[in-house]
């Protein structure tokens, strides 16, 4: 443990490894609701989902006492007019999806208009019209509908399950990625290798496959991506990940989310509005996620 302490000091990442894991079953009070907002096609939310969700999950004693909410939409977001003129790039990736190509500046105008931290009063009245927007394109899209279709079914009786099925359609997404080429040019065959997927993770998560597929062959498709649509709050970039409100620091070591949901376990208080105060908080950690706003504009 010293010698990954040394490193991530080096490294500047900011995380209380010191803190012990307790193994002993936890007596909850309260449950603790943490918030991923995640991406397929985005290593670095493989690597998050891989090592820390992956860890918290299979610790028995703490798995019991959090609420985890996956979100799949990550940076995508609809190409609403209100936002048009809000690119701080100049420069979009067509490859990306939609008619626009993707556009962190834009993407940042449609979260702080359209996400939970706006007023109602201010929420403009396209947020859902529009061409959705993939940062990664036609693969994440695919993916990311299966994923929303797979979170609304009525099969899925809890979060642990669609971690699972989230867990083992990410686990899988670098599988198919020499073939995205002729995913594109044939969706037949694309269609057969994600198809298989779906049902496998599917069935190791004992979500019902048919109402995954008749959600994504249907109009359900598209009110699943809007009720996630309107959960993402303004951030910099993904993982982004929130405990009761609170958003947490870019970290992938394994024992980080484990240890900052025990830590809020130990805390008295709860934020009393949790999605402003995320909204908020998203403007102080603009100066600490440089690397992550860095990658944002390429697919």
């Amino acid at each position: 443990m010293l010698w990954r302490d040394a490193l991530l000091a080096l490294a500047g990442v900011t995380l209380a490894v010191s803190v012990t894991i307790r193994e002993e079953r936890a007596v909850c009070e309260r449950k603790v609701n943490v918030q991923i907002f995640f991406e397929p096609g985005c290593k670095y939310c493989r690597q998050y989902l891989a090592g820390p969700v992956k860890k918290a999950i299979s610790h028995e004693s703490t798995r019991g006492c959090m609420n985890i909410d996956f979100n799949p939409l990550g940076n995508a977001f609809y190409q609403i007019p209100e936002c048009k003129n809000a690119s701080t790039s100049n420069v979009t990736v067509p490859s990306c999806g939609g008619a626009g190509g993707y556009d962190a500046g834009i993407r940042a105008c449609y979260n702080k208009k359209c996400g939970p931290g706006a007023a109602a009063a201010d929420r403009v009245e396209n947020c859902y019209r529009g061409h959705l927007i993939f940062q990664h394109g036609f693969k994440e899209a695919r993916f990311t509908r299966y994923f929303a279709c797979a979170k609304h079914a009525d099969s899925t009786k809890s979060w642990e399950s669609y971690g699972q099925f989230v867990l083992c359609m990410e686990r899988n997404y670098t599988t198919t990625e020499d073939e995205t080429m002729a995913l594109i040019q044939s969706s037949a065959q694309g269609g057969d290798m994600i198809e298989a997927l779906v049902q496998k993770c599917a069935e190791h998560s004992r979500i019902s496959l048919d109402e995954i597929d008749n959600c994504y062959k249907s109009n359900g498709g598209e009110e699943a991506f809007k009720l996630e649509a309107r959960s993402i709050p303004e951030h910099s970039g993904v993982p982004w990940i929130i405990i009761d409100g609170v958003v947490q620091p870019e970290t992938y070591d394994e024992d980080a989310l484990l240890l900052a949901v025990q830590r809020s376990m130990e805390s008295e208080m709860r934020p009393p509005d949790a999605p402003r105060l995320a909204a908020i908080q998203y403007r102080e950690f603009l100066g600490v996620r440089q690397e992550e706003r860095r990658r944002q504009i390429t697919c």
